[in-house]
């Protein structure tokens, strides 16, 4: 069930957003400017963030609560997903098994 924005969340992301958007127009030709919007953008996201949280406070009986997703989103356990493939080991191999193979 979708809950209702209340009017402090709404300009809390605008103003996220908003700032997002100057960060990123000044990010490659003003650093001062990018900083201080950057900065700006940072304390509405906090903001966004405590707010959407506290929303979901009574909700938290469906979602895993360390990583405050729901249950059927859980985070994939692969040891080696961000290897390419010619890098991947099997689970059961020895990770010290190329020294001896040396030429």
């Amino acid at each position: 069930m979708p809950h209702k924005m209340s009017s402090e969340l709404k300009h809390h992301l605008m103003k996220a957003n908003l700032y997002g958007l100057l960060a990123k127009r000044y990010e490659y030709v003003d650093p001062a400017k990018h900083m201080h919007f950057y900065q700006k953008h940072f304390k509405h996201v906090k903001r966004v963030e405590a707010l959407y949280m506290g929303m979901h406070d009574n909700d938290m009986s469906h979602h895993d609560v360390n990583l405050n997703m729901p249950s059927h989103m859980n985070m994939p356990n692969h040891m080696n997903m961000n290897m390419p493939s010619h890098m991947n080991m099997p689970s059961h191999a020895d990770p010290n098994s190329h020294i001896n193979n040396w030429p």
